[in-house]
C-alpha cells in the first residue's frame, strides 16, 4: 500500500540524514586536520585522486542595524534621512479599533481581509 511505503520511506530518509549530518560533522573534523588551505581560506582534503573534500568559505556581508543607525545619526538628521526609509505597515489591532470605534465600516474590513489556506500530510497509525 502506498501509505505504508511513504511511512517506511520517511522513516528511512530520517535515519539517513542523521547518518549523513555524523558523516559531515568527522569529515569536516578531518578536512580540519589534513587539509590544505588555499588563499580564499577555502580547504581541501584529497582522501584519492578521484575523491577531494572541500570545505568553502562563504562570506554574507550585512549591515549591522543598530551600529549604522548610530554612526548615520551622528553624521546628523541630513545624512540620517538621506540613508534611511520609514516604512509604513498597518496595524491589525488599531484597524479593529478603528472598525469599533466608526472610523472603518464591517464591509472595508472585510475587503481587507484575505484567507490563506495551506495544508499539511500526516498519516497517522493507531
Amino acid at each position: 500500500m502506498m501509505a505504508d511505503e511513504y511511512t517506511e520511506l520517511s522513516s528511512s530518509k530520517k535515519l539517513l540524514e542523521a547518518r549523513m549530518s555524523e558523516l559531515r560533522k568527522s569529515l569536516m573534523i578531518a578536512i580540519e586536520q589534513f587539509g590544505r588551505e588555499d588563499t580564499k581560506k577555502n580547504k581541501y582534503f584529497e582522501i584519492r585522486p578521484d575523491l577531494v573534500l572541500k570545505k568553502e568559505v562563504r562570506h554574507q556581508v550585512s549591515l549591522n542595524e543598530d551600529i549604522a543607525k548610530a554612526i548615520l545619526m551622528n553624521k546628523g538628521q541630513t545624512v540620517f534621512d538621506a540613508c534611511t526609509t520609514t516604512q509604513t505597515t498597518v496595524d491589525a489591532s488599531k484597524v479593529r479599533n478603528a472598525v469599533e470605534i466608526g472610523l472603518i465600516t464591517e464591509d472595508e474590513l472585510g475587503e481587507m481581509l484575505q484567507d490563506k489556506q495551506s495544508f499539511s500530510f500526516y498519516i497517522n497509525r493507531p
